[in-house]
């Protein structure tokens, strides 16, 4: 394979970085900068966030999406997720 060859099947880096799972659900209900602030500060253990990132969730009826960040809310010690998860562990919630 000749030089120009190599050059002309390079392409340009991708710009685009993969976004968190249910992002786009999120992003309609906030705008496009809070959501993906809101996402880094619930990766970074943030439990208002990771709250306020479920509630969204459960809003929006994608109530899959927001049982992981109501775990990590409960695992660092929230009424509030722990309540919840209550009602996901009992079936109160379709789907799950």
């Amino acid at each position: 394979m000749g030089l120009l060859s190599r050059l002309l099947k390079k392409t340009a880096p991708s710009t685009q970085t993969k976004q968190p799972e249910g992002y786009y659900i999120i992003r309609y209900e906030l705008g496009d900068a809070n959501a993906r602030d809101l996402f880094q500060k619930a990766n970074r253990g943030d439990v208002n966030a990771q709250l306020t990132l479920a509630k969204c969730f459960m809003d929006a009826a994608e109530q899959p999406y927001a049982l992981p960040w109501l775990e990590k809310a409960a695992a660092a010690g929230n009424s509030t997720a722990n309540h919840e998860l209550i009602k996901f562990y009992e079936g109160r919630y379709v789907g799950i």
